[in-house]
């Protein structure tokens, strides 16, 4: 209990990362735990994203704005957005692991609609984050983009970048069937002061500086179309 007063403690006096109830306000519909999408100042063009995913946008540049095109596609929310944190890289945080159980539930079984991740790394001298962007077509292809923003004690820490938008393949049905039966397992447990075991923590948090989410695979760059494929074919005929 102390190492966790201890660390909201550092957090709101830092204003650094932590989730408030503000989420609820701002993340259903325009991303993932109230990350917004405002783009930072200045900047250059895009990088090569690590792990063949795709590139990204400089801070503010003119590089791949993949995530608010994939937000902008619309899709009803059928849960609000996940979250998951790590403050001094010691200390875990999934504070609504309902919302988590949600959308891992959801893409499993490909519900069409818009989904939303945000894994958040607090530390004393900065913060780094990642949002995920996922939307699930009517015919069950899935779009996904990420954002990775942060900031520091100085504003040259700061950026704000996006990857290509991509199609996925969502990862299989045992992968999230592990997940949830941790979830399930600890759930119980779960108030203030209890941190997620290893088998719930790899299920909701990755590396922010990783540029995949174990919940996808086989992600490709492409030209987004908010259509399904069913319905352009469709349509050309």
């Amino acid at each position: 209990m102390t190492r966790f007063l201890w660390a909201v403690a550092g957090c709101l006096g830092l204003l650094l990362g932590c989730e408030s109830d503000a989420n609820d306000g701002s993340g259903g519909s325009s991303g993932a735990g109230g990350g917004g999408n405002t783009a930072g100042v200045g900047g250059t063009g895009g990088t090569a994203g690590v792990g063949g995913v795709g590139g990204t946008a400089g801070v503010g540049g003119d590089g791949p704005r993949g995530y608010d095109e994939v937000q902008a596609c619309g899709g009803e929310d059928h849960c609000l957005p996940s979250f998951a944190q790590l403050v001094e890289n010691s200390i875990r945080n999934v504070s609504v692991l309902e919302r988590t159980r949600c959308v891992l539930e959801s893409l499993k079984e490909r519900r069409e609609g818009r989904y939303a991740h945000e894994a958040d790394e607090t530390n004393s001298c900065c913060s780094t984050n990642s949002g995920h962007a996922f939307q699930v077509l009517a015919d069950g292809t899935v779009y996904y983009a990420r954002r990775d923003y942060g900031g520091g004690m100085s504003p040259i820490d700061d950026y704000d970048r996006q990857s290509e938008p991509m199609r996925c393949e969502v990862a299989d049905a045992s992968y999230f069937d592990t997940c949830l039966e941790a979830i399930d397992r600890f759930a119980p447990e779960q108030r203030p002061g209890i941190e997620p075991p290893d088998d719930v923590w790899r299920c909701v948090y990755e590396d922010p500086r990783l540029d995949s989410l174990p919940w996808l695979k086989n992600c490709e760059p492409i030209a987004l179309s908010c259509e399904s494929e069913d319905a352009r074919s469709s349509g050309g005929d």
